[in-house]
C-alpha cells in the first residue's frame, strides 16, 4: 500500500510539474501578445501621424502650384 501511495504521489507531482510548465508557457505567450499589441498601437499612431504629414505636404504643394504664375 505504501508503494501505491508513493506512486500516486509521484504521479501527482509529475502532473503538477506539467501543469506549472503549461501555465508558465501560457504566461510567456501572453507577455509576447501584449508586446505585439503595444507595437501595433505604436505603428498605428505613427501611421496616423504620417498620414497627417502627407496631407499637409500635399496641401502645401497645391498651394505652391496655385501661386505659381502660369506661362
Amino acid at each position: 500500500e505504501r508503494d501505491s501511495q508513493n506512486a500516486k504521489l509521484a504521479d501527482a507531482n509529475s502532473q503538477i510539474a506539467k501543469i506549472s510548465k503549461e501555465r508558465d508557457d501560457a504566461l510567456g505567450q501572453l507577455v509576447g501578445l501584449k508586446d505585439s499589441e503595444h507595437r501595433v498601437a505604436v505603428l498605428l499612431a505613427e501611421n496616423t501621424e504620417l498620414k497627417e504629414k502627407l496631407a499637409t505636404a500635399e496641401q502645401t504643394v497645391r498651394e505652391v502650384s496655385e501661386d505659381k504664375p502660369k506661362k
